[in-house]
């Protein structure tokens, strides 16, 4: 099977902040020859957001929104991702935070802005840095769903990020060993 019969993914953004168009093509330029169609909605989840809100720690519990997301928003199979950006800090148990969360081999995805950007930790405001963080962490997390563990290849965008500096050092691009585990799921899925 070539490559050329494994553009099947959709990609479904559900976003509280403005993607600029460039960040949606280099997510698209990531996840080539593997995707087909990517979109892109407007969402407030504010009130959800308040379901899930730990106000002694001021953030929100990352796992229990994505399992309310994926209830809430139901996937159309395994070919279709949705990947959630969210404005609000998060966490998960046993960290102190996340940029993002996936449900390993599903097909949802969050992505927490606050600490990408500059300010947060006290730096003057920069949007590039903020957009390249945001299309990583997008893209990183799609991997999580596309079966991706975390890689040793520093350069990878599926390494593990111990901070948002750390996010800046990669790439916004899979390895060729991931994009090679990649196209295996696809013909694994696709037989």
């Amino acid at each position: 099977m070539g490559l050329i019969n494994l553009t099947m993914l959709t990609i479904t953004i559900w976003s509280e902040i403005e993607i600029p168009q460039l960040i949606l093509d280099k997510v698209i330029e990531a996840l080539t020859p593997f995707i087909s169609h990517v979109e892109v909605f407007d969402i407030d989840l504010s009130e959800v957001i308040k379901k899930f809100y730990n106000t002694v720690r001021g953030q929100v519990d990352a796992s229990k929104l994505l399992d309310y997301l994926e209830y809430t928003y139901p996937s159309s199979g395994f070919l279709h991702k949705q990947v959630f950006v969210v404005d609000e800090d998060a966490y998960v148990k046993g960290l102190n935070y996340v940029l993002g969360v996936a449900r390993y081999c599903g097909s949802h995805a969050i992505v927490f802005t606050p600490r990408l950007r500059q300010e947060f930790w006290n730096l003057p405001p920069s949007e590039e840095i903020f957009l390249s963080r945001l299309c990583k962490e997008i893209v990183h997390e799609l991997g999580h769903t596309l079966c991706l563990d975390h890689c040793l290849n520093p350069r990878c965008v599926m390494r593990f990020s111990n901070s948002v500096f750390e996010t800046d050092e990669k790439d916004y691009r899979f390895c060729n060993r991931c994009k090679l585990k990649i196209e295996h799921l696809f013909q694994r899925k696709l037989l």
